[in-house]
């Protein structure tokens, strides 16, 4: 039998998320419930690391999803040819701190499909930002020329 050492009952976890964010637990002091509180603690803390990496996943533009315009002015699009139906959605961001992430990357797959249409502007439907994700929802047109 080897005489190991004894774990330590201070615990200090700290993780830190690709966009700069981070949690950070402090330590806990050793009890008799502490065992149980450690396991608990530690549970929360990767569960928390789990939602700050996620809360941080964006989507890039593509080259021609960055050619597409947004308006909401139905004048802009009057000229132009109607392609159809258009939506960008982000679910995997959200809560209070991830609604600003959420709306950007559900308007960066807006324009992205967009593009895949062929499209250069999107005429803004509706757009709904809540702590459950980011959807946006518009019209797809062919204008022609400078599309930004």
């Amino acid at each position: 039998m080897r005489d190991e050492p004894a774990p330590s009952p201070n615990i200090s976890l700290q993780r830190t998320a690709p966009c700069g964010l981070a949690a950070e637990l402090g330590s806990l002091g050793g009890s008799s419930i502490g065992v149980f509180m450690t396991r608990g603690v530690v549970a929360v803390a990767l569960s928390l690391s789990f939602v700050i990496v996620t809360a941080c996943v964006t989507t890039s533009l593509t080259p021609k999803g960055n050619q597409v315009r947004l308006t909401s002015n139905p004048d802009v699009v009057r000229p132009c040819k109607y392609l159809g139906e258009v939506k960008g959605a982000d679910r995997m961001n959200g809560g209070i701190a991830g609604q600003g992430a959420a709306e950007e990357n559900a308007n960066r797959r807006l324009r992205n499909n967009a593009a895949q249409m062929g499209a250069d502007t999107v005429f803004i439907g509706t757009s709904t930002t809540n702590t459950s994700g980011s959807v946006q929802r518009g019209e797809a047109y062919q204008c022609g020329g400078s599309s930004r």
